[in-house]
């Protein structure tokens, strides 16, 4: 503890197992199974839906009714609720648009050096940078589907763009 405030614990899940078992497992045998003791966690899931879904989960591994920690979606948290010190999240810098480029170009020579026919790029159709970088890379515009991504609470267009090797 630093300051009175509680560093926040971050775990990993592997992606073959299922996710809010395994989580609702975890926590319950890192804090216990005493009711107090769930209701006073707090989770934060990516998404909304996430976080509506996650109750159902918690309650089959308790074997019914139970209460529950807090599940806050991620994308409705204010900065300040995380709990944060300044040294317990550290977010590299925004990569600058010439180095971009250029791994982009670095990726493009190892697909085809590995024998790669295409490269398909899957890109939110809002990120006209990343749009942008990827017409400048030669790849063209082959889909835009309308509203397949969720994100932060919205539906979000995401556009199909390929490259011929």
């Amino acid at each position: 503890m630093l300051c009175g405030v509680k560093r926040p614990a971050v775990f990993t899940i592997t992606a073959s197992a299922a996710f809010a078992e395994t989580l609702a497992k975890g926590l319950i045998a890192r804090i216990g199974d005493d009711p107090l003791t769930l209701s006073s966690a707090v989770i934060y899931l990516p998404t909304r839906r996430a976080a509506r879904n996650f109750g159902d989960a918690f309650a089959r591994v308790l074997g019914g009714a139970a209460l529950l920690p807090q599940f806050k979606p991620l994308g409705d948290s204010e900065e300040d609720e995380l709990l944060l010190v300044d040294d317990a999240l550290e977010l590299a810098p925004a990569i600058k648009p010439l180095r971009r480029q250029m791994l982009l170009a670095r990726l493009i020579v190892l697909a085809r050096e590995v024998g790669h026919h295409t490269i398909v790029a899957l890109i939110d159709a809002e990120q006209a940078p990343s749009v942008a970088l990827h017409r400048a890379a030669g790849f063209e515009l082959v889909a835009h589907l309308k509203e397949v991504g969720f994100k932060f609470g919205r539906w979000l267009d995401v556009i199909y763009m390929q490259k011929m090797l």
